[in-house]
């Protein structure tokens, strides 16, 4: 996509989002940096609803082969998304159509019924991490018009919603099970012995870059210990994110935190602020060697007690599974990858033999 077509696109989606509820992944410093750091050869194609000349959806796709128990080609058109998995690491969550003033399941129809009168170069449509409501409306939309819909994973996305504890950090504790409670005043009693305990926001886009760099070297170091490339590995990581830093600062859209007790340094969280949603993306922690210090835990306790403060409605841990997010949250949604597939008989065989396979390897 040349500079002049991305300086038009973001001026109507820019428009667009002001109209719609949206998500941090679909807002246009997300999309933006996205488009600025592919790779040349990979360019998305546009998909855009209108309704009485006015702009109601828009969205990305990006047609790749999937290679399907390693021996079937499969033509894949994917969702903000480009097929490739280097460059997917960012994880889309709740990103799908950006949606105007417009019904859901209207709009996937209309997108999805773009898609088919577009060409026969697809087999699959993949849009994965969207929540259940967007599954039902998609589902809906695509029975219409003849394709079959496959749910392919689910994972959790654990939340904290605000309400109820803006009375600060003790008044989030009395939320926790006892055992999480425990740990996260035991962990907070030995920080303070080095001295208070202190949320630094980033006050200047110039301190925001200083604690994204900080926080990139504490999280590659802490997974490169542990024989595995961290979030920021790869040049296509790193670009991103440092842009992106960058482009959702002018517009208020990205927090960094430095958490600290005294002089010592806890670590940094990188939270992405969307309408009254604090999304943790990534951190980068000190561990010390006792194992009663949760830098972890303490940091996101801050955080939350902070970002109550300031009014917002939801810390968002984002997708995944893992226990330091069931324990420091009390809300969860599910979030889905989707496959729209066309009337194929060989695409059935495929799953068939694809369902079976998962099936032996899982006794």
């Amino acid at each position: 996509m040349s500079v002049p077509e991305q300086v038009s696109l973001r001026h109507e989606w820019e428009r667009l989002e002001r109209e719609a509820e949206g998500s941090p992944f679909v807002s246009w410093p997300w999309v933006g940096c996205w488009l600025e750091c592919l790779p040349a050869a990979i360019v998305p194609r546009l998909v855009v609803i209108r309704d009485d000349n006015r702009t109601r959806g828009m969205g990305l796709v990006v047609p790749r082969l999937l290679w399907r128990l390693g021996v079937f080609p499969v033509r894949c058109l994917w969702w903000q998304e480009t097929g490739r998995p280097d460059l997917d690491r960012l994880t889309v969550e709740r990103a799908g159509l950006l949606l105007g003033e417009v019904e859901a399941h209207e709009a996937w129809g209309a997108a999805l019924k773009g898609l088919l009168q577009g060409g026969d170069d697809w087999d699959e449509l993949h849009v994965r991490w969207v929540p259940l409501t967007q599954v039902q409306a998609m589902r809906e939309a695509a029975g219409r018009l003849g394709l079959k819909t496959c749910v392919w994973a689910q994972q959790p996305n654990y939340r904290m919603k605000l309400g109820g504890v803006e009375g600060g950090l003790e008044s989030y504790l009395q939320t926790l099970s006892r055992n999480t409670r425990y740990q996260v005043r035991r962990s907070i009693r030995l920080y303070r012995e080095l001295g208070d305990l202190t949320v630094h926001p980033a006050h200047d886009e110039s301190t925001a870059v200083e604690y994204f760099e900080a926080l990139v070297s504490l999280h590659e170091r802490h997974w490169r210990r542990r024989g595995r490339e961290g979030a920021f590995g790869g040049h296509f990581m790193y670009e991103f994110h440092r842009r992106y830093v960058r482009a959702a600062w002018a517009r208020g859209d990205v927090q960094l935190l430095r958490i600290s007790a005294g002089s010592r340094c806890i670590g940094y969280l990188y939270n992405m602020v969307y309408r009254g949603v604090v999304s943790n993306y990534q951190c980068g922690f000190c561990y010390p060697e006792d194992p009663r210090f949760k830098p972890g835990l303490v940091s996101h306790a801050l955080a939350i007690a902070h970002n109550a403060a300031l009014g917002m409605q939801v810390y968002d841990f984002l997708l995944g599974d893992a226990r330091y997010k069931r324990t420091l949250a009390n809300d969860c949604e599910e979030q889905f990858w989707v496959v729209f597939q066309k009337p194929r008989w060989w695409l059935q065989v495929v799953d068939r033999l694809q369902a079976r396979l998962h099936l032996i390897k899982g006794r």
